[in-house]
């Protein structure tokens, strides 16, 4: 049998912060100023899409669904002035049925609050995918990966850097990745690197910029399949307005990624959206791929 040693130092941690009934264990929760009874948070997300699909070259095509999109349900607690721990479970579309999404636990130094350590389960902080969009982009279609991981970093006013290992999806302890980051009140640039990404060693580089109810982002991420002398990238190009709560935006995607991940060479797409209240939104996308036009709806709840 395999054992993972980062994965089993990570699950013995946030075991033992869980036994507060164990004298041993009280004591050592005593020395981080554990409380009796701490804080804990819960919250979650609820999404209904609808989609209708058109394909002009084959009428029998067309394609219409509802479906749930998104289940979370999660819980925050500070176990102590410096100790957090973070779990969510989650149900997607292409779920069977609701899984362990994530798990952390992060140590924040008391007197360097800038400072962090964190390990568990997540997703790794490699690329930024941020869309006004309703669907996923097709960067996170690529490169986003959820693994177990031990993380040590810094984010202050202005700066933020992150350096971690992680077990990459052929189960091999030791892989690193990293990211700097600059942000202000009105633009952030960010540099992401990982070394094992579809065995393959990648890096990507976004931004965006905000201008009052203006905000332009963009994003590219490249993957080297040096072994087989090629590479996969993702580009995003998005511009999104507010008009007192209502949102428009556009968005133009190019992606060249291996055969083998079925990812659209195309997609341009354009969403209105907007509150219903303060725990609630609706917005609809219309978006070709391909040479295939959709159209979708989507509702959100957030508690």
């Amino acid at each position: 049998m395999k054992v993972h040693r980062l994965g089993l130092v990570v699950v013995c941690l946030s075991f033992l912060l869980t036994l507060n009934s164990l004298t041993v264990q009280a004591e050592l929760l005593s020395a981080f100023n554990v409380p009796k009874n701490p804080a804990i948070d819960f919250f979650g997300l609820l999404e209904l899409s609808s989609d209708l699909q058109i394909d002009p070259r084959d009428a029998e095509r067309d394609d219409e669904k509802v479906s749930l999109g998104t289940l979370e349900l999660g819980m925050h607690s500070d176990v102590s002035n410096v100790i957090a721990v973070d779990v969510l479970i989650a149900y997607q579309e292409d779920s069977a049925a609701m899984v362990l999404d994530t798990l952390t636990t992060t140590y924040t130094h008391s007197a360097r609050p800038k400072w962090h350590a964190a390990g568990g389960k997540n997703y790794l902080p490699f690329g930024a995918f941020s869309t006004f969009q309703l669907n996923d982009t097709l960067g996170l279609e690529l490169a986003e990966t959820n693994q177990i991981f031990a993380n040590v970093g810094f984010h202050g006013d202005q700066f933020i850097s992150d350096v971690y290992v992680y077990e990459n999806e052929e189960g091999i302890v030791g892989k690193v990745g990293g990211r700097v980051g600059y942000h202000t009140d009105v633009f952030h640039i960010g540099f992401d690197y990982i070394d094992s990404l579809y065995e393959s060693p990648a890096y990507g580089m976004h931004g965006q910029w905000t201008v009052e109810q203006l905000t332009l982002l963009a994003e590219h991420i490249v993957v080297d399949h040096y072994r087989l002398n090629e590479k996969s990238y993702a580009e995003q190009y998005e511009i999104a307005y507010d008009f007192n709560g209502i949102v428009i935006a556009v968005s133009y995607q190019i992606n060249d990624a291996l055969k083998i991940l079925e990812l659209p060479q195309e997609k341009a797409s354009i969403t209105i959206s907007a509150p219903i209240n303060h725990i609630s939104q609706a917005g609809i996308e219309l978006w070709k791929q391909d040479g295939i036009a959709s159209i979708g709806a989507q509702f959100s709840l957030i508690l």
